[in-house]
């Protein structure tokens, strides 16, 4: 779905008020307006806003993320697909193949951006195994956790729910 002028312009308003508030650099705040200006849909017009914290703007522009159905970042690895289901919850379908790794995180650096005040901006590293994942933290600040305990490194089978800082991620 085409973007319009009156979105662009609220996402510009966004990073803009980021910056002043010291969220941004200013070579960052110049690549995400660059970004904004040239997105031909919703996908990529929430892409450089993915990582910010909410604010009274962000509310139109959840929106727009919502209906882009996506918190993929634009290095995801062939396949990899994210979505936010009701109750805030993220499903991630990785690929499934050996020793394929992804780096979640808040960062567009990540493999797999995943938005929210307590994930880290480079929170976990996933490698599929063959029967599963492994989890490794990468040093988070709100920790990694897999049922009821938090956890440095970890193996976990599809179906699992892993929680970075407070976001529920499940993976498929």
């Amino acid at each position: 779905m085409r973007v319009s002028d009156r979105e662009r312009a609220r996402a510009v308003e966004l990073l803009h008020r980021r910056r002043e508030q010291g969220y941004l650099s200013l070579d960052t705040l110049v690549r995400r307006l660059d970004h904004i200006w040239g997105a031909r849909d919703a996908e990529e017009l929430a892409r450089p806003l993915a990582d910010l914290p909410p604010s009274d703007l962000a509310i139109g522009l959840r929106e727009l993320c919502d209906r882009a159905r996506t918190l993929v970042g634009p290095l995801a690895p062939a396949g990899a697909r994210a979505w936010r289901v009701p109750g805030g919850e993220v499903v991630l379908r990785l690929p499934r193949r050996p020793g394929r790794q992804a780096t979640l995180g808040r960062s567009r650096r990540c493999d797999v951006v995943i938005s929210g005040p307590t994930v880290s901006r480079e929170h976990v590293q996933v490698t599929w195994t063959g029967g599963g994942w492994r989890l490794l933290d990468l040093g988070s600040l709100n920790g990694t956790w897999v049922g009821r305990r938090r956890v440095a490194q970890e193996d976990v089978r599809p179906g699992t729910v892993v929680v970075l800082g407070e976001q529920p991620v499940r993976l498929r």
